[in-house]
């Protein structure tokens, strides 16, 4: 009587042969970004030889794979200064998050179809080289999509400070009599411009002017009387413009540490 050893699913039989237990098919996964579906299968992640898979199977799933990324690619490109409509940004968004894991996949399978014996054939040789341009240009706008966030949300902010920044300086100005006297050096307003040239504006319409370098120049009244002009003392207007609280002065919000460049780098 032979001899049969179990060990688990499989058997050892003494004497003659015991039949393997052949591998589960390879489960296939779906990605869908905005309209676009795409079907792959992770061969490299499962240890499992892509160069035994059924190749017009495995050239539909490279096809649709590559489709995807063109689509996400064609349909989210653009610079910092682009218009961004919400569906835009949102599809962008999408893929940022979707998209990490089959780009890791889709690249370890186009650089396995390299060793397999049939990779010159059909159309795998211009798969495998648009493919692994897809995946490179793709990690490039996921890697961005958090910089055009960003650098929207400044985008906006920046634009608001355009509106409110005249309203404030309107504001300010009410602080002055209605006849201001010259050479009195009452500060009322400060700003800081786009150019980083910061303005200190007096009620009596004299001006110090700061460049970002710290040169300083002097604007005098216009329409004071040489007489009125006389009384000016310029070290007064200074001292007034040093000893304004950093904070008090009206900046621009400052842009993000790194900037969206999106399909146009040199657009910095």
């Amino acid at each position: 009587m032979r001899a049969i050893r179990w060990f688990g699913t499989a058997c050892v039989v003494l004497g003659t042969g015991c039949a393997t237990t052949p591998e589960r098919p390879l489960a296939a996964e779906t990605v869908v970004v905005g309209r676009a579906r795409a079907t792959y299968r992770d061969f490299v992640g499962a240890h499992r030889n892509l160069c035994d898979a059924e190749q017009r199977w495995l050239e539909e799933e490279l096809v649709s794979v590559n489709g995807l990324l063109a689509d996400w690619l064609e349909h989210t490109e653009g610079t910092r200064d682009d218009d961004w409509p919400p569906a835009k940004l949102e599809l962008l968004e999408e893929g940022a998050h979707v998209l990490p894991k089959v780009l890791d996949v889709h690249e370890a399978n186009l650089n396995a179809l390299k060793r397999c014996s049939f990779a010159e054939s059909r159309g795998f040789p211009r798969l495998v080289r648009s493919g692994l341009e897809y995946v490179s240009e793709a990690r490039q706008r996921v890697a961005s999509a958090k910089d055009l966030r960003e650098w929207l949300a400044y985008r906006e902010r920046l634009e608001r400070w355009r509106v409110q920044q005249p309203v404030r300086k309107a504001d300010a100005g009410t602080l002055c009599s209605p006849r201001p006297k010259v050479g009195a050096a009452e500060l009322y307003y400060a700003f800081t411009g786009e150019d980083g040239v910061t303005t200190f504006l007096f009620c009596d319409g004299a001006k110090v002017i700061e460049s970002p370098s710290g040169e300083t120049k002097f604007q005098k009244p216009l329409g004071a009387s040489k007489r009125e002009l006389k009384r000016l003392r310029l070290e007064r207007y200074l001292e007034a413009a040093k000893k304004l609280n950093a904070q008090d002065i009206d900046r621009p919000p400052s842009p993000p540490a790194r900037v969206y460049a999106g399909a146009d780098a040199a657009n910095p």
